[in-house]
């Protein structure tokens, strides 16, 4: 389309635009990863309640089967202990629902 001796109106408009502002993400400093729990929040993490089932969602096994044993994390997900140790070792979060644990 000719525009005669204006400018574009959408180049315009988005000439002075960086990428984040063009795709409506704010201008913001990305956060940083997290580091993990500290080796005292896994250890006093709760064992699963005698007689209830779940899968470890890391392993797909029973958890607390083949001698494992199993802990509970305060949004009520369940795991393995190995499994969820390795995971906490790099991440301070649930790797089901992703709620931020202190």
């Amino acid at each position: 389309m000719n525009f005669g001796h204006r400018q574009d109106p959408l180049r315009a408009m988005f000439q002075n635009m960086s990428s984040n502002q063009f795709f409506m993400f704010p201008d913001r400093e990305e956060e940083p990863q997290s580091q993990g729990v500290s080796e005292e929040f896994i250890d006093k993490l709760p064992e699963m309640e005698e007689g209830k089932e779940a899968d470890c969602n890391i392993c797909l096994e029973k958890v607390g089967s083949n001698g494992n044993k199993s802990c509970v994390l305060p949004c009520g997900h369940a795991f393995d202990k190995s499994c969820l140790s390795t995971w906490l070792k790099d991440h301070d979060s649930c790797p089901c629902c992703r709620t931020k644990l202190d």
